[in-house]
């Protein structure tokens, strides 16, 4: 009688372990396109997995994927991408594709048109770190539907993190008079929601579109511009041609500066979001603190008598 239940014991456990190495061998296999989105899944993949980061070391804009890129979308449990306005290489890839979330698409977000076309979206959207809250909720419920087994730690890493967003942001709304001191000029259109949250200032973008070569008609009007002005910030993309801007800046009391949006030269994982964010807002706080700057408070209009 005692073998018997020692022989039930026995297989029952020899099943148990079975199952757990089976599960534990069913890795959920998440793929990001850039490295801001990559950033926030490995934040909230903290103690379950590793995301894979696509696009690693170039700007999405000029990404062509390779066959064996095409391979890890086709084998993935979910690919996370902005949309065919940033990604334009993936479209026909991702845009039917049933494991796929398009951040551009989701209702949600604050998606605002390109300032020069509103027939298309501007895809920056994670330069607004308001933006960056809703989209850990977001991407919480889409690793959710892929991977229900591991809901409760998502669910615990996503207050960590939602709350370490919430405190960036509140630091940079306190902050803000030192990013809304100044004048500057963009080679590229990047900023656009950066500008809306924070007040930054914009007069003027050189480029027709971000990661096209400004034209020298254009080149030749801020020339004319700068040498009737006083000290001025211009800031470039990292990644991005800022050609012929010599020209346009010779002779002028002007100070450049790089933006690092796609998070290029940053380490990628978790602490990536907050660091490039961090940059971009220092790197404008200095060029205008460099050009001698100062915020001055909006005129508070008088209350009719």
């Amino acid at each position: 009688m005692f073998w018997r239940k020692s022989l039930v014991i026995a297989t029952a456990l020899v099943g148990a372990l079975s199952t757990s190495t089976v599960y534990a061998a069913q890795k959920t296999d998440v793929i990001a396109t850039i490295k801001p989105i990559h950033s926030l899944l490995s934040s909230l993949m903290k103690d379950v997995g590793t995301p894979i980061l696509l696009i690693e070391d170039k700007v999405p804009l000029n990404y062509t994927p390779s066959e064996a890129d095409l391979q890890k979308l086709k084998k993935a449990d979910l690919v996370v991408w902005m949309g065919p306005e940033l990604e334009a290489s993936l479209s026909s890839t991702l845009s039917n594709s049933k494991n796929t979330f398009e951040m551009l698409s989701y209702s949600d977000f604050k998606v605002l048109p390109l300032r020069n076309d509103d027939t298309q979206r501007d895809p920056y959207i994670w330069l607004d770190v308001r933006n960056a809250e809703v989209m850990i909720d977001a991407l919480y419920e889409n690793l959710v539907k892929v991977d229900p087994a591991h809901e409760k730690q998502y669910g615990e890493n996503r207050t960590t993190v939602k709350r370490e967003i919430a405190a960036l942001d509140r630091q940079f709304e306190f902050g803000f008079r030192a990013i809304a001191a100044g004048q500057s000029w963009l080679y590229h259109d990047t900023q656009q929601y950066f500008e809306q949250s924070y007040a930054f200032k914009v007069r003027d973008i050189l480029a027709p579109k971000a990661g096209h070569e400004a034209d020298m008609a254009n080149m030749l009007t801020l020339r004319t511009k700068l040498n009737d002005m006083g000290p001025v910030c211009f800031f470039t993309e990292e990644g991005l041609t800022d050609k012929n801007l010599s020209f346009a800046l010779d002779g002028s009391d002007t100070k450049v500066a790089t933006l690092k949006s796609y998070g290029l030269s940053f380490k990628a994982g978790p602490n990536l979001y907050q660091e490039m964010m961090q940059y971009n807002f220092d790197t404008i706080a200095n060029c205008f603190k460099n050009i001698g700057a100062t915020y001055v408070e909006p005129t508070k209009r008088k209350k009719p008598e």
